[in-house]
């Protein structure tokens, strides 16, 4: 029951969204500015705020293993199918991008602050900060692979700078040293509750702006892919790990069922890398997330 409230809380809040584009509320360019201020004030405060208060003597690294291993070895298979030819570069590259990142952070954090909150939402956004950085700097290898070859060093740094990068720094300075101001904390936690309905609701208009049959066709199987290999990885992971609690399991094999993150479509629409079809592995993956979820939500 508790998950199919969350669901159709997530559902209601994305109709909205495609309701207000459809409706001419918003325009194409006023979802670029709602999500900017997810991007660069609202995902952060929730970052700064979350970490801050995490106490990392507690943390087991069994939770962070179950999160970035099963990406890791879901991209090296890809590789390694195309280092034998049975798929191509621009395949294997798609098939990375798509598995490697994840909306942990926008979609992730949504479902399971409604679904359970507590605990399982503080590893939601320790889960969240380490992969939505590693899914910005595999996004942005892969990228410039495919368009110049190889990949710099010092366009991967870059990536630091983003802001809920930054931000993520910024929570784990102020752990370590215990620092806090009542006022800072407050200001910072008010912005960072804006962000999981704001985001879902950009995921509403990003929707309308990007369905189309003709590419959900094309990007059905970059999007079966990540559905099936990432709980599959998760799930051989998770077996190396027996001493896991029950709590832990089950948000690290739920959270193998997040769809694709939104920004994958802003970055490959500033390399000019096959924008349409990235776009609608993005939306589709949305969609369909929400059956995925339920299949993995019983499961575990």
């Amino acid at each position: 029951m508790d998950f199919l409230q969350t669901l159709l809380l997530l559902l209601a809040i994305t109709a909205i969204g495609i309701f207000s584009r459809y409706r001419q509320l918003f325009s194409a360019s006023d979802k670029l500015v709602l999500n900017n201020f997810v991007y660069r004030f609202a995902l952060p405060a929730l970052f700064i705020d979350t970490i801050s208060g995490i106490q990392f003597n507690l943390i087991e690294m069994e939770i962070i293993i179950g999160s970035v291993l099963p990406v890791i070895i879901s991209i090296i298979i890809i590789i390694l199918a195309y280092t034998f030819k049975f798929i191509s570069k621009d395949q294997m590259i798609i098939s990375s991008l798509t598995l490697g990142f994840g909306s942990n952070a926008f979609f992730g954090i949504a479902y399971f602050d409604s679904l359970y909150g507590g605990e399982i939402l503080d590893f939601a956004v320790l889960t969240a900060s380490i992969l939505g950085m590693l899914g910005v700097i595999l996004s942005v290898a892969f990228l410039e692979y495919a368009k110049n070859g190889k990949v710099k060093i010092v366009i991967l740094f870059n990536v630091l700078k983003s802001p809920p990068v930054f931000a993520i720094f910024i929570g784990l300075a102020l752990a370590l040293f215990g620092f806090h101001i009542a006022f800072f904390d407050k200001a910072s936690a008010l912005l960072g509750k804006t962000a999981g309905g704001l985001a879902i609701f950009v995921l509403g208009m990003f929707i309308y702006d990007t369905f189309s049959i003709q590419l959900i066709k094309t990007a059905l199987p970059y999007v079966l892919l990540r559905a099936i290999l990432l709980p599959a990885t998760t799930f051989l992971v998770l077996l190396f790990l027996p001493d896991m609690i029950d709590k832990m399991y089950t948000f690290l094999f739920q959270q193998s069922g997040i769809p694709v993150a939104i920004a994958l479509a802003v970055i490959a629409q500033k390399y000019d890398y096959h924008e349409k079809k990235i776009s609608s592995i993005v939306m589709l993956s949305s969609l369909l997330s929400f059956l995925v979820l339920g299949l993995l939500y019983n499961l575990s």
